[in-house]
């Protein structure tokens, strides 16, 4: 837990946004943090092996049936990039 919530934390500081999320998109964006948080963690116990992340807008709007409804683009592809520099 605390590594998710430095992690958070140097995410937000290293954003460049105008203004705050709204309630409902924070909420998306720590739980997208959250679940590539423990991909990685997932990866380093693990044999190598890939997993894939969509970064395809039109992925979570379709098909809801077989997806996390609280994983949305744009939450997800800025957790990513953001776990990306912040482990570079």
């Amino acid at each position: 837990m605390f590594l998710f919530i430095e992690i958070k934390k140097d995410l937000e500081a290293r954003e460049s946004r105008q203004r705050a999320r709204r309630d409902d998109a924070q909420a998306a964006f720590e739980y997208a943090v959250k679940q590539l948080e423990q991909l990685w963690r997932i990866s380093l116990s693990l044999t190598p092996f890939e997993s894939n992340i969509n970064l395809g807008r039109s992925y979570y709007s379709e098909l809801a049936r077989y997806k996390d409804p609280r994983l949305t683009y744009r939450q997800v592809k800025a957790a990513f990039e953001g776990l990306i520099d912040y482990l570079l």
